[in-house]
């Protein structure tokens, strides 16, 4: 924000400017039709009895003086930031002033600087600027009619369109500032947008990272999932036709152990025959060998 602070000149020791930079060009400001005003501008950082100041010099040829400017900041912006970017809006363009230089050339170099004085040369120029209005308004009271009386009339006259100008300059300067200021607004406001906008597409890009991401994990899951089952089916398959082996190889055993209970019981029939067939055969022999020895005695 730029507050107006006084005008005639930026007064300032060489010694205190810690930053400085001019414009390389005039700026008009006027109506259509109109005597323009052609204005150059001086920035200034400096110390003012150890307080840190930023002010701006917008000096006129026409009203042969400058008209100040202090400049705040904010929590964002410097006030020697905020100083540049208002003065680019406004069509300045500006240049920064070498201070590295020696103490003499430095004043000739700030001499040449437009609405910048030191405080002693200001207040020689204003010491002499009021003795002349001074003693013109002596002469003019003494003697109006008087041709001495009437050039003083015409210096305090031009004296006081210069005044009147120099208003007149100082409103035209807020309205081209706050112009400028509102231009500004309107690019931070465009700026936030810009930037929420910014925030929304970088979130709504994650977002859509992140269902790529699980989109990809999910088909690769299914992908595992589907093979898995499908081994799983193939293992069932093989399972089955194991079982049925299985089944058909347990349904034999159980044939074949019944044929072989089958066989042991007519075995045990056959060999329980055999031992009675012994017997007899046994007996028969016994009773043909008995009748053998009878018949050897007869």
């Amino acid at each position: 924000m730029l507050i107006y602070e006084t005008e005639g000149f930026l007064e300032v020791e060489s010694k205190e400017i810690k930053q400085l930079c001019r414009s390389t060009g005039f700026v008009s400001l006027g109506d259509e039709g109109g005597e323009a005003y052609e204005i150059q501008a001086a920035l200034c950082d400096y110390l003012d009895n150890s307080r840190q100041r930023c002010r701006v010099a917008f000096y006129s040829k026409t009203v042969k003086r400058a008209v100040i400017f202090t400049i705040k900041g904010s929590e964002k912006q410097s006030s020697w930031q905020h100083g540049q970017e208002i003065l680019t809006q406004v069509g300045f363009q500006l240049e920064d002033v070498n201070l590295k230089l020696s103490p003499a050339m430095l004043e000739v170099v700030l001499c040449d600087v437009p609405g910048l004085l030191t405080p002693a040369e200001a207040r020689k120029q204003l010491t002499e600027k009021t003795l002349r209005l001074a003693e013109s308004q002596e002469i003019f009271d003494k003697n109006p009619d008087s041709a001495e009386g009437r050039r003083a009339a015409l210096r305090l006259n031009a004296e006081k369109q210069l005044n009147d100008r120099s208003e007149e300059l100082r409103l035209l300067l807020e309205e081209l500032l706050i112009s400028g200021e509102a231009f500004r607004a309107d690019l931070e406001a465009l700026a936030t947008q810009v930037q929420e906008l910014t925030a929304r597409l970088e979130a709504a890009e994650s977002l859509a990272e992140a269902e790529s991401r699980q989109r990809v994990m999910s088909e690769s899951i299914t992908t595992a999932a589907e093979k898995r089952i499908q081994e799983l089916e193939e293992l069932l398959v093989d399972v089955e036709t194991k079982s049925s082996e299985a089944i058909k190889e347990s349904r034999k055993s159980v044939q074949l152990q019944s044929r072989i209970t089958e066989l042991e019981g007519k075995l045990a029939s056959a060999e329980v025959e055999l031992e009675k067939e012994l017997e007899k055969l046994e007996k028969f022999t016994a009773e043909l060998h008995d009748d053998h020895g009878r018949r050897a005695l007869l």
